[in-house]
């Protein structure tokens, strides 16, 4: 049936025209395909618009050659833009794709032919691992130890890993004489293999090669363009950056150091203009901009790159376009196509409105984009009594299977309709392979961090040493106390050693091991633990054998309201979705946590919480924190439930007294379906006709009052609490079955990275970027923390861009002024906020995508993270800029830190440090005041364990504590894993291993990341599982030597003594001393894994397995 619509393009002559009618929907898609078909040259399109440009990239998944913002020259662009660009380079002329999209800025960026910056590589390929190493380096990647960022790599012999910014997860390459053997995803983290691939395509970091002769070439331009007295302070900044390989902000720079062969590339090329003469005026202003920032920023002393001198001529490139462009005019009527008025997910109306069209006589099409859709096509035509046909000649609706994804139709006689432009596609769960934590590694340990020595305290990390023990070599952890004692720890006791962290602290102090100070301590928050765990398992026994409130299963309604969520679900919050439905279900009532960022989606699941309650028959309150926060609620719940037929209001300061009376009196007569407020909808005046939910946004921001209030609600009404404050996963685990707790730790599909930079107080190039956010509609926050001066800053801004709306907002303001300023900032009826750090915990503004944080050398890298997450919440480019009064004059310490914040800009593993502090805060919350006390005074890890082990006890659990000491060869070769924290890291994570799967795991990543295990490995973990088998026995001490094991036996052991004594009476070489120890020597014709093998077999002899 497709053919029929090609037909009529062809008959309408719309392939050999210069204009063309506004053809809609997936129409413009054929049109393109045929065009290209025909001419046989490739097609790039211009959009004006971004509908066109959606309907493309979702039918044909097109490249696009992205709009660059050029706020200022030399800053580099957002990271998503310089991946787009690689990648439509990269696809258009070296994949010779045939369609591309291209945007304004695009074309008056020079164009160098950089295919050669491109590196290919696939499993069986013939690669030397030098090779790649060399490719990587000069590609702009940074050597590491541990891959965690895009834009590192490590090389460890024949294994290759490296991070590309056009991948979500880093790749591992492993090559065997020359030849790639295997390519895998790993997670950035854990650093295992989460995924195989058969092929990767590395795209540069920049366009030059990081090589000698670029950089002297971009320095001597660099100098020719700024030669001159007043510009001395900010060259030699420039160069300096240039000196140093830090490129990132001569993107534009690079590509004019090169031969530019924009005319060559596009060639055979067809240019299709939605709008040619708003395209001319975009580009003419884009050209008029870059020269009067010239010009302003260098009067100012400032770098800003000259039009002429870098970018393209105009006047050369409309000359291009003459003899190659195609313009779409929205009067021509050769072809009269539109978009059908359907509402998606609305069965009747569409199954009505197809109905209608065949009765009419028009041709329908309903496309599908797989067989599974093509019988979900099937289905719904029967079940609606509608003819159906796949073959074009037949009556009814002609089912085709195609790519096409948007509906269109012309003159009304043709009908073509998506399965999947109708109906949302349906989400399944999928098993998520989390990114470990990171609490328990030690792989990016420093000198001078703090540590926990579970017997002795806290102490200092100075390093690791090798020292000879009774002629034996051990590799020692060296820690330092206080008194300046140094302790070394074999690492056969690393599992002693915790890594240790205090938010609130400015400074640690280490533990006097000559004290007995840290024993008390541990005995103090011991017994506050029991204290504390013995409540919430009583509190959550009682919940357990409560009579709750049951919901009935979802109904076809909720499905609706499901399939009317206009975004994708991440995994998590498909998981937490399951979670709260099976609670909403169960006889007992709900009391479960949600924790999840800012925009990750917390708010549709608890939406879904509350239809379900409201389906069921019951009312439900949604109680927030504060009155913007409440307001924010009220309007995205009114916007999510339009559709369907449930009454929602608000109670707020912002309601007049004679509405809130109103308002309380129809939620009594259970008018009312879901109620939203402060505090207040906590009061006694508050009487829901038939309670089944409550909502509770940020509980530890509440009251004592307000808590006990929720404390008594939620022994008989389903409760879900949402924080936006993370909490470390271990944490969660360990408080399983205490606390029910779902995790949204996933960001949303389109949510991108912050582009980050650091700049001086420039007046221009402040100018410049609020010109662009404001130009796209966005919102800016200004983040100056003196209230003192914040005025006169707000006057400054106010005078840079007197056409803006600006405010400023601070915490000593009045709460009802501060309220009013943010709730106007959320309506959009201010542009621009000045404001101290108060937004850290602020609401969620989609539409705020700039942030400055002036002084940001005064700030702390957590604190400049968590600000800087307060933008970035939607799909679009957003920009931090970090001020400060220039380079020259930080400290290191502070430098250290904006050169962070500007390296780690994207998603993924960035900020685990910073990420460590806030997940401690939110520990903090999760378990109330006085246990964040407790975390702070043994550090996290060891609180966790410590709690874990009380919540095992009262269970009735058994938990047993092992020591086991392993001499050397029992090691972990330095030449097979060369880096010490790295080397620490396996340590540990052997030491703690439980149980042979857990050994597994660990052997199989040492495998994964390093080759093949050496014997002093296999060694290692053989003594590893004796540990295991021994735990499993109740052995609590194994002394593990080359020739000669000794266990001492805890009192209520496991071991079957008649087996015991029978192997004794078998084996001279085993013996029982006088003290209760077991000792097996080694014979002297014996290798060694003979041995660990036969003490191995002899322990699970020995076990009484009753």
């Amino acid at each position: 049936m497709l053919d029929l619509i090609e037909n009529l393009i062809s008959k309408k002559n719309l392939l050999d025209r210069r204009e063309i009618p506004d053809l809609k929907g997936s129409l413009f898609s054929i049109y393109l395909e045929l065009l290209a078909e025909n001419t046989g040259k490739k097609v790039v399109f211009i959009p004006s618009s971004s509908t066109k440009k959606e309907t493309l990239k979702n039918d044909l998944n097109c490249p696009e050659f992205p709009q660059f913002s050029l706020t200022s020259t030399l800053l580099e662009p957002h990271i998503k833009t310089k991946t787009e660009f690689f990648d439509a380079f990269y696809r258009f002329f070296i994949e010779n794709e045939k369609i591309a999209i291209a945007n304004p800025c695009f074309f008056l960026l020079p164009l160098p032919d950089i295919s050669k910056n491109f590196f290919n590589v696939k499993v069986s390929d013939e690669l030397n691992p030098e090779t790649l190493k060399s490719f990587l380096s000069k590609a702009g990647y940074i050597q590491t130890d541990i891959v965690r960022e895009a834009g590192e790599y490590a090389f460890r012999g024949n294994i290759v890993d490296f991070f590309p910014f056009s991948n979500e997860l880093p790749v591992r390459v492993e090559i065997d004489f020359d030849e790639v053997e295997s390519i895998k995803l790993f997670d950035p983290i854990s650093q295992k293999s989460v995924k195989v691939e058969r092929e990767v395509i590395i795209y540069p970091i920049f366009p030059l090669s990081d090589t000698e002769k670029h950089i002297e070439k971009l320095k001597q331009k660099l100098k020719n363009l700024f030669n001159k007295p007043e510009l001395k302070i900010s060259l030699k900044e420039k160069l300096e950056q240039i000196e140093k390989h830090r490129l990132r902000d001569f993107f534009y720079l690079s590509l004019s150091i090169l031969e530019d062969k924009f005319f060559q590339l596009f060639e055979n090329t067809i240019f299709i203009f939605e709008n040619k003469k708003e395209f001319e005026d975009r580009i003419e202003g884009i050209k008029n901009d870059i020269e009067r920032q010239y010009l302003e920023e260098t009067k100012n002393g400032y770098l800003s790159l000259p039009y002429k001198e870098v970018f393209r001529d105009l006047k050369k490139l409309k000359d291009f376009f003459k003899e190659k462009t195609i313009e779409i005019n929205p009067s021509d009527t050769t072809l009269i196509s539109s978009i059908p008025p359907i509402v998606k997910g609305k069965i009747d109306e569409i199954t009505n409105f197809i109905k209608e069209k065949l009765n009419e006589g028009a041709k329908v099409i309903l496309s599908s984009p797989n067989e599974f859709y093509l019988k979900k096509s099937e289905e719904l035509l029967f079940e609606n009594s509608i003819p159906f046909s796949k073959e074009k000649e037949e009556k009814g609706v002609n089912l085709i299977i195609s790519k096409y994804s948007s509906n269109f139709a012309i003159s009304n006689n043709i009908i073509f309709l998506s399965f999947l432009g109708l109906f949302p596609e349906k989400k399944k769960e999928k098993k998520k392979t989390r990114f470990s934590s990171f609490f328990s590694d030690f792989s990016d340990i420093k000198k001078g961090d703090y540590v926990v020595h579970i017997e002795y305290g806290i102490a200092k990390y100075l390093g690791t040493k090798t020292l000879e023990i009774e002629n034996s070599l051990n590799e020692m952890v060296e820690l330092e106390f206080a008194n300046d004692t140094k302790v070394f720890v074999p690492v056969s006791k690393i599992h002693l050693l915790q890594k240790y962290k205090d938010y609130t602290a400015e400074s640690v102090s280490l533990s006097n091991i000559a004290s007995k100070q840290w024993e008390r301590t541990k005995k103090k928050v011991q017994r506050e633990i029991e204290s504390y765990a013995k409540e919430l398992l009583t509190l959550y026994a009682e919940r357990k054998m409560a009579k709750g409130i049951s919901f009935s299963p979802p109904s076809s309604l909720y499905r609706e309201f499901e399939d009317a969520f206009e975004y994708t679900e991440t995994e998590d919050q498909l998981s937490a979705i399951n979670d709260i439905n099976r609670d909403l279900e169960a006889s007992y009532p709900m009391d479960r946590l949600l924790c999840g960022d800012v925009g990750f989606g917390k708010t549709e699941v608890a939406m879904r919480a509350c239809f379900r309650a409201v389906e069921s028959g019951y009312q439900v309150l949604v109680l927030s924190p504060t009155t913007v926060l409440t307001f924010q609620h009220f309007e995205r719940f009114k916007k999510r439930f339009e559709l369907f037929p449930i009454e929602i209001e608000m109670l707020s300061r912002f309601v007049s007294s004679k509405k809130q009376r109103e308002i309380i009196e129809r939620f009594a007569r259970g008018e009312i379906d879901i109620l939203i407020g402060t505090h207040r909808i906590l009061s006694k005046d508050i009487i829901p006709k038939n309670l089944g939910l409550i909502i509770v946004d940020e509980e530890q921001r509440f009251g004592v009052l307000q808590k006990e209030k929720l404390k008594y609600l939620k022994k008989s009404v389903n409760v879900l609490s949402m924080t936006a404050t993370p909490i470390p996963r271990t944490l969660n685990m360990s408080v399983m079955g205490l606390k029910d707790i779902s995790i949204i730790e996933t960001p949303p599909k389109n949510r991108l990275a912050v582009d980050t930079y650091h700049i001086v107080f420039d007046p221009t190039t402040i100018k410049k970027a609020i010109e662009f956010e404001l130009k796209r509609d966005g919102q800016v926050y200004f983040v100056h923390n003196r209230i003192e001066t914040i005025e006169q800053v707000t006057s400054i801004i106010k005078s840079l861009v007197p056409e803006a709306k600006v405010n400023f907002a601070h915490g000593k303001m009045g709460e009802e002024k501060l309220e009013r300023i943010m709730l106007k900032f959320f309506k959009k009826e201010i542009d621009i906020l000045v404001t101290t750090t108060i937004i850290e915990n602020g609401m969620d503004v989609k539409d705020a995508n700039t942030m400055f944080i002036n002084d940001a050398q005064n700030f702390g890298l957590s604190q400049l993270y968590q600000l800087r997450g307060r933008i970035g919440r939607s799909d679009k480019p957003a920009f931090c800029y970090l001020i400060t009064s220039g380079s020259f004059s930080l400290t290191k310490e502070a430098r250290k830190r904006i050169e962070a914040l500007e390296e780690f800009s994207y998603l993924g593993a960035g900020f685990r440090i910073s990420m460590f502090d806030l997940e401690l805060r939110g520990a903090g919350e999760i378990l109330g005041t006085k246990q964040s006390g407790h975390i702070n005074s043994v550090g996290i890890e060891l609180y966790t364990k410590m709690l874990e082990k009380t919540v095992e006890k009262l269970k009735n659990k058994e938990f047993v504590e092992e020591e086991t000491i392993l001499e050397h060869p029992f090691i972990i070769p330095k030449e097979y894993i060369e880096v010490p924290s790295v080397r620490l890291s396996f340590y540990r994570k052997l030491s703690i291993a439980r149980e042979y799967k857990d050994l597994l795991k660990v052997t199989e990543e040492m495998e994964d990341r390093f080759g093949k295990l050496p014997e002093k490995i296999e060694l290692l973990i053989s003594a590893h599982k004796i540990r295991i088998e021994g735990r499993k026995l109740g052995i609590k001490s194994i002394e593990l030597k080359k020739s000669v094991c000794t266990l001492v036996v805890s009192d209520n052991s496991r071991l079957n003594i008649e087996k015991l004594v029978e192997e004794v009476n078998k084996n001279p070489f085993i013996e029982i001393t006088p003290d209760g120890k077991i000792v097996i020597h080694r014979q002297k014709n014996r290798d060694l894994k003979d041995f660990l093998s036969f003490i191995l077999e002899l322990l699970k002899k020995i076990e009484n397995k009753q």
